[in-house]
């Protein structure tokens, strides 16, 4: 962390926060928590949805999980897949141990770094979009990132689902969470009528149901609500 004393000291203006994976109520108020030493691999990823999406119901908004997992060194695909996933998360970092290997997205290849820089590139685009959703964070507790069934309470097929979330109110997130997929299903909840959907990359209107989407190693998929 950034300590104020010093930074006052040596005539900086600067904001400062803790970051931590212990933590206690109403640590949600001096900074962000990830969610420890994971490890380069799929399960963990897969168990990173779930873990970020708890955190926030119980009201710790600025979370996230190292990106390619802190030990072990992910391949390619799961790499980009990770930062995929993790730029619609609230605190997105990527994070190792000292004796993995190298990671960072430009050193495998042209096309792996293209596709990492277009996520992250999405990720600067939605900006102003997440910081509103941690303005509403601050006045009124409401989630960064929540499970489908907060918006949907009444739909219990959306219970088990914890491997898709929104953003805000008007973003869903369908990250690609196993290597090898060649079509990817996305639930899009509510009502035909009442809930409306628009793909986010071709603006094509979907109603609400099950879509099996092909899948591409250079996008994610998300969703854009109109309710």
């Amino acid at each position: 962390y950034i300590c104020p004393s010093r930074c006052q000291s040596s005539g900086i203006n600067a904001e400062y926060g803790v970051l931590s994976r212990a933590f206690f109520v109403g640590s949600h108020r001096v900074g962000p928590i990830w969610t420890g030493d994971n490890h380069a691999s799929w399960e963990h990823l897969q168990m990173s949805i779930p873990m970020l999406l708890s955190l926030n119901v119980a009201g710790y908004p600025f979370v996230g999980a190292d990106v390619g997992g802190f030990f072990g060194n992910p391949n390619t695909e799961l790499l980009t897949r990770w930062y995929q996933a993790a730029i619609f998360q609230p605190f997105l970092r990527g994070h190792a141990h000292i004796d993995t290997r190298r990671r960072e997205p430009w050193l495998f290849g042209e096309e792996v770094t293209a596709n990492i820089r277009s996520a992250l590139v999405l990720r600067y685009q939605l900006l102003p979009y997440i910081y509103t959703q941690f303005y509403k964070a601050s006045v009124d507790n409401t989630p960064v990132i929540r499970p489908l069934w907060y918006d949907y309470t009444t739909d219990t097929s959306l219970y088990e689902n914890q491997h898709e979330f929104m953003l805000g109110d008007g973003l869903l997130s369908s990250p690609v969470l196993a290597s090898g997929e060649s079509s990817h299903a996305v639930t899009l909840p509510g009502s035909k009528g009442s809930t409306v959907w628009y793909n986010f990359y071709t603006f094509a209107r979907q109603d609400p149901g099950i879509v099996h989407i092909p899948v591409k190693m250079s996008k994610q998929w998300y969703q854009r609500r109109v309710r």
